[in-house]
C-alpha cells in the first residue's frame, strides 16, 4: 500500500535507488495491499516489505518486525465541505464515522469518541467515496492521507486537530535481519537532506511553506525500532 501523498512511495523510491542504483525499479515488484492484508503477505512471504502508512503498535510488533521510525502523524477527522455541526474528534459522537478495518483508526476512535458510529471499510477510497455519499458523515485516518485527499477536493475539509501521535513504520517479515540495513537507510536519507527533499516535494506542497519548516522539525522521529 502506498500513500496516497506519495510521501511513503518516495522513501521507497529512495531505498530502492540505493540498493539498485540507476534503475531501482528492476529490482522490485509491487504489490498492492489494504489494511486487512499488510501482514497476512509479510507473514507468508508474499512480500518482502510494506511502505505505507503504517503505524507502528505493539499489536503490530508481534506479528512483524519494523523498521523506523521515519514520521509520526495522528488521526484526523474529514468531512463533507458543507458540514457545520462536526468540527474536530470531541463532536462525533452519535454520528456515523468511516474507518478502515484493521487499522489504526478504529481503536483510537474508541478512545477518543466512544459514542460515534463506526463504519468499516476495506480501503481509503471507499471510506472516501462513503463520505461522498453521504453512507457516513465523518472519516477517520492518518492526517498524512487526509492532506493529500483534500487537496485539489473543495467538496471535503478537514476539522479539528490531529488527536494521536502515530509513528511511521517500514514493515519486514517477522526477525528480518533487514532491519538494520533500512535503518541505517533512513538515517542516512535524513542526514544527508533527502527526508527534507521528499517532504517538500509531498507533504509540504499541502501544508505551505512555513508550517512545512515547522513539521520537518517537530514530527519527524528519531528514535529506532528494536525487535
Amino acid at each position: 500500500e502506498i500513500a496516497p501523498s506519495d510521501w511513503s512511495s518516495d522513501v521507497c523510491s529512495s531505498d530502492l535507488y540505493i540498493i539498485g542504483g540507476d534503475d531501482p525499479t528492476a529490482l522490485t515488484e509491487i504489490t498492492v495491499v489494504t489494511s486487512d492484508t499488510r501482514e497476512t503477505l509479510l507473514e507468508n512471504g508474499s512480500v518482502d516489505a510494506v511502505f505505507a502508512t503504517y503505524t507502528i503498535t505493539p499489536a503490530r510488533a508481534e506479528k512483524i518486525t519494523f523498521a523506523g521510525p521515519y514520521y509520526s502523524s495522528g488521526q484526523a477527522v474529514l468531512v463533507r465541505a458543507d458540514n457545520t455541526q462536526i468540527t474536530g474528534v470531541d463532536t462525533l459522537a452519535g454520528h456515523k464515522v468511516a474507518v478502515q478495518s484493521n487499522s489504526s483508526s478504529g481503536p483510537a476512535l474508541d478512545k477518543a469518541a466512544p459514542e460515534a458510529q463506526q463504519v468499516q471499510f476495506e480501503a481509503h477510497t471507499d471510506c472516501v467515496a462513503a463520505l461522498e455519499a453521504g453512507q457516513v458523515e465523518a472519516y477517520v485516518v492518518d492526517h498524512s492521507l487526509l492532506l493529500s485527499t483534500v487537496q485539489g477536493n473543495d467538496k471535503l475539509k478537514i476539522v479539528g486537530k490531529p488527536f494521536t501521535e502515530d509513528p511511521y513504520g517500514i514493515g519486514l517479515p517477522k526477525g528480518s535481519d533487514a532491519q538494520a540495513f533500512v535503518n541505517t537507510f533512513l538515517t542516512t536519507i535524513e542526514s544527508d537532506g533527502t527526508w527534507d527533499a521528499i517532504w517538500k516535494a509531498t507533504i509540504g506542497t499541502v501544508l505551505g511553506e512555513n508550517e512545512e519548516l515547522q513539521r520537518s522539525e517537530e514530527r519527524r522521529v528519531g528514535k529506532e525500532c528494536r525487535s
